[in-house]
C-alpha cells in the first residue's frame, strides 16, 4: 500500500483572472489519513510560486465535513455559504500573503 502517489489524488485549478478553483480527490483508500490538507497545501503553494495568481478558492459541500477540514487544515478561511447548482456549499479561501 504505501504512500499516497500523484495516481491517488486528483487536483485541478480553474483559472479566473488573478483567481483560481481548485478541485480536489484523494483516493478512498487514503481518506482521513490527514493527507488532504498537506496536499492541497502544497499545491497551493507550487501555484503561487509559478503563476500570478494571488488567491484560491474551494466550494465545499456542506455535508462534507472531511474536506472542509481538509482546507481549513491547509490554511483556507471560511467565507460563508452560497447556493450551486442547487446544492449549498461553503467558500474557503486561501490568498497569497497567507503563504509562507
Amino acid at each position: 500500500e504505501g504512500n499516497a502517489s500523484a495516481f491517488d489524488v486528483f487536483r485541478r485549478y480553474d483559472l479566473e483572472g488573478d483567481e483560481a478553483v481548485v478541485s480536489v480527490s484523494v483516493d478512498r483508500r487514503y481518506r482521513g489519513l490527514g493527507y488532504g490538507g498537506r496536499l492541497i497545501r502544497l499545491g497551493c503553494d507550487k501555484l503561487f510560486e509559478t503563476s500570478p495568481v494571488r488567491a484560491v478558492r474551494a466550494y465545499v459541500k456542506e455535508e462534507n465535513e472531511v474536506s472542509k477540514r481538509a482546507f481549513l487544515a491547509a490554511g483556507f478561511l471560511p467565507e460563508g455559504s452560497e447556493q450551486i447548482r442547487g446544492s449549498w456549499v461553503m467558500r474557503f479561501s486561501l490568498a497569497r500573503a497567507t503563504v509562507s
